[in-house]
């Protein structure tokens, strides 16, 4: 990975992981319409999977991404990388990528 500071900064790295928000009912049966209720999908939000810090230098920095976080390899599915440097107790605003890990072939 790399990105561009104009200044030497610390920058900390989100990673996010997007996961289906569902909405449950409880399950009855009706006359006539059998089972009804269960949980069905009504969007997706963003759930932390973990985060880490990177010293920056000005100008263009760069790191290996190993698809690890906190020990573990990342699951298939769709991420997003969230970036925010601080210096001096400022923060910049904050950048983001997103990138899909797929599942390895079979």
């Amino acid at each position: 990975m790399s990105y561009r500071d104009s200044l030497a900064a610390t920058s900390t790295l989100r990673l996010l992981r997007w996961t289906p928000l569902t909405h449950c009912t409880p399950r009855r049966t009706l006359p006539g319409h059998g089972t009804i209720g269960g949980c069905r999908r009504i969007g997706w939000h963003l759930v932390t999977v973990g985060s880490f810090t990177h010293q920056d230098y000005a100008g263009i920095n760069r790191f290996r991404f190993s698809g690890r976080v906190n020990g573990h390899p990342l699951k298939p599915g769709r991420y997003t990388l969230q970036v925010t440097a601080a210096l001096f107790g400022r923060q910049s605003r904050e950048i983001s990528a997103q990138f899909t890990i797929l599942s390895p072939p079979r």
